[in-house]
């Protein structure tokens, strides 16, 4: 700016200023300095309100696409458990055994198993994991637990949770510290 105000001299430079913040102000600015300080808090402020629309965008697609991957996560596990359910015996203690071997090797990551029949009657596993009446994912216990199931081959609901984070909350924040 220093370089183009001498380059275009004082007058000149003032008045190209001028048209730009259009300059002259109206009767509730007493000079060019307030006015110029007026417009720069109009300036930050939306700065501001941008950078935290961006954030709060960010932080909600952030979500989605994090809770989408557990889905995906727990789906997953859920088919494995249906296959493993299949290879095994067709009795309750058959159904029992794998359970309790599946929830066996997977204590380390928190999940939880259940198997549910044909009429939704709980034959082994956790009574919290809720039973989601087709193949797919729920919420259950206040949006505390997400749990996704999958019918094995005679008819059983393979049933896999675990805790849910309240993820939204903690990146909004985020944002909000960030912006």
């Amino acid at each position: 700016i220093g370089r183009l105000r001498r380059k275009l001299g004082a007058t000149l430079f003032e008045r190209s200023v001028a048209k730009v913040i259009h300059w002259p102000p109206d009767a509730r600015h007493e000079s060019r300095d307030e006015y110029r300080s007026s417009c720069s808090a109009k300036f930050r402020t939306a700065a501001a309100s941008a950078a935290l629309l961006a954030a709060f965008a960010t932080t909600t697609l952030s979500t989605v696409l994090v809770e989408r991957a557990e889905d995906r996560r727990l789906t997953d596990e859920a088919v494995t458990f249906a296959g493993e359910l299949d290879r095994g015996g067709s009795d309750v203690e058959s159904v029992r055994a794998v359970f309790r071997e599946e929830s066996d090797e997977m204590t380390h990551t928190g999940m939880s198993f259940a198997v549910y029949d044909a009429q939704g009657k709980l034959l082994a596993g956790d009574h919290r994991t809720p039973h989601p009446n087709a193949s797919t994912c729920v919420s259950a216990t206040h949006n505390l637990l997400r749990a996704c199931s999958t019918k094995t081959a005679r008819g059983l609901s393979a049933v896999v949770g675990t805790p849910r984070t309240p993820l939204f909350s903690i990146l909004a924040i985020a944002a909000i510290l960030s912006a």
